[in-house]
Formats: structure tokens, C-alpha cells, sequence
């Protein structure tokens, strides 16, 4: 993913989405861990699952999907917070 800026000559106005290479430990439904490293926005925190597209466990070859939560980032790391 690319950074991506857009300026709007008739109204002056700049707007940027920034991605940040982020990491995260993620355990698979069969028990292999391992961690992940993929692009996020800037600031973004999102609620709910999240599925990492193109990502597969390299155990059994299930969809990588981070559990429901709050996912955002910390120092380069994508932490999540387990919502009930």
C-alpha cells in the first residue's frame, strides 16, 4: 500500500492517508504462532474482526483473521484490546 495525498485546488484543502509498517503476534485456530507484519493507517483504529487478505497460516493454511477487539497502533506494533 502507498501513501496517498490528495490536494483540492478549488477549496486549498490537503488530505493524506499515511500507512506504518506494523507488527503483531497472532495465534492460529490450530495452535501454530507466529507473527505478522503488514501496512496500516496512520492513527486508524478499527473495531471488530479483522481479516489480513492474502495472509495464510503456514501450519494448515487457514485465512489469518485477527479476533474481534480494538485494533490499533503502538510504537510500530498493531496491538488489540479483547472486547466481551
Amino acid at each position: 500500500m502507498a501513501n496517498k495525498f490528495e490536494f483540492n485546488p478549488k477549496t486549498g484543502c490537503l488530505s493524506a492517508v499515511s500507512y506504518v509498517q506494523a507488527t503483531c503476534e497472532y495465534q492460529c485456530k490450530c495452535g501454530n504462532k507466529f507473527d505478522i507484519t503488514l501496512q496500516w493507517p496512520e492513527g486508524l483504529t478499527s473495531i471488530g474482526e479483522v481479516q489480513i487478505n492474502d495472509v495464510v497460516c503456514p501450519k494448515c493454511s487457514n485465512p489469518v483473521v485477527l479476533p474481534y477487539g480494538r485494533h490499533y497502533l503502538e510504537g510500530f506494533r498493531l496491538m488489540t484490546d479483547f472486547l466481551q
